[in-house]
């Protein structure tokens, strides 16, 4: 079914909106460099007003309103959010027609690109985020790289689908990806591989920077009640698994099979850390990124390896 805002949500949404742009400035790591700030309240972190929040994203508007702000909160990609806002992206929430998948890419004839959304979307990106800096689980994080993996698609369908960078860059991608193969042996089109390819990518990097900020919220909730070495380990293989994206080649599925070859060419790959990635820090390996500091003044380099951990790996804390 299509989701429409209540009426009386309305109102309230509107006014967290407005106390979301005051705040607007506050990410995840302007509480200091040994620890991690919690959700503002007015985007979430506040169970008591995820209704009015969820009710301001059943719109397209809301939607990208409110996870822009999450975006810039978290450190993550947000010109990709404006763009589409500015292109005026259609966003459905509906589970009609998606099958097993929880977004996809539609053609509005004569109008442009839509992007569809699983009817549950504006619940999650009302709640997405509440769950650092406390012991909840929290929603599934996955659906936000489905997000940006959707948007992406989006964004280069129309946002920058006339623009000459991007046009050279599509024909060189499409030369790239002539002869790709797929896990099940059979031919894809190389646009369709290409594109989900980049969209994969997004997909990996958005992923992996929130799954890292995740293990480290959760290393500061435990600290001193686990043994040095078991969260030396903790910490190390979420510092080895973030970095293991940056050396990673090859992304996409093609009707949900995996693309094997090509690897995404460097062009490609640059040109999405630039624009849809915004070159934060999530393009780049842990050493580089804020949570360095958190490790090195909390953990003494734990992640880094400089704690000692046990030989074979040790269960999560």
């Amino acid at each position: 079914m299509w989701s429409l805002p209540s009426p009386i949500w309305a109102d309230i949404g509107n006014q967290l909106l407005g106390r979301i742009e005051q705040t607007y400035d506050f990410t995840v790591f302007s509480d200091s460099p040994k620890g991690l700030t919690q959700l503002p309240g007015a985007l979430g972190g506040d169970p008591g007003q995820q209704d009015a929040l969820a009710s301001q994203a059943s719109t397209s508007q809301g939607f990208l309103e409110i996870l822009r702000a999450k975006a810039h909160f978290f450190r993550l990609p947000e010109r990709i959010i404006n763009d589409l806002s500015d292109t005026g992206t259609l966003i459905v929430f509906s589970d009609l027609f998606l099958g097993n998948a929880s977004a996809k890419n539609y053609a509005i004839v004569s109008t442009g690109i839509g992007v569809q959304l699983a009817s549950d979307v504006p619940r999650f990106v009302a709640s997405w985020g509440a769950e650092v800096g406390t012991q909840s689980a929290g929603p599934d994080y996955t659906r936000l790289g489905t997000i940006y993996h959707e948007f992406c698609h989006a964004w280069m369908l129309d946002a920058v689908a006339n623009d000459p960078f991007w046009q050279d860059l599509e024909t060189q991608s499409m030369q790239d990806y002539a002869n790709a193969v797929t896990a099940n042996g059979q031919d894809v089109d190389p646009k369709s591989a290409y594109r989900e390819a980049a969209g994969s990518y997004v997909d990996v990097r958005v992923q992996g920077w929130y799954r890292l900020v995740l293990t480290f919220s959760k290393a500061l909730l435990i600290k001193g009640t686990v043994p040095q070495a078991r969260m030396a380990d903790l910490l190390s293989g979420a510092r080895a698994e973030y970095n293991s994206i940056v050396d990673r080649q090859v992304f996409g599925y093609v009707d949900g099979s995996a693309i094997v070859q090509p690897g995404l060419h460097a062009p490609l790959r640059e040109a999405l850390d630039t624009y849809v990635l915004d070159s934060l820090p999530l393009t780049r390996k842990f050493e580089e990124s804020p949570l360095r500091i958190i490790d090195e003044t909390v953990f003494g380099g734990a992640a880094m390896g400089d704690a000692p951990g046990p030989a074979n790996g040790a269960p999560d804390p």
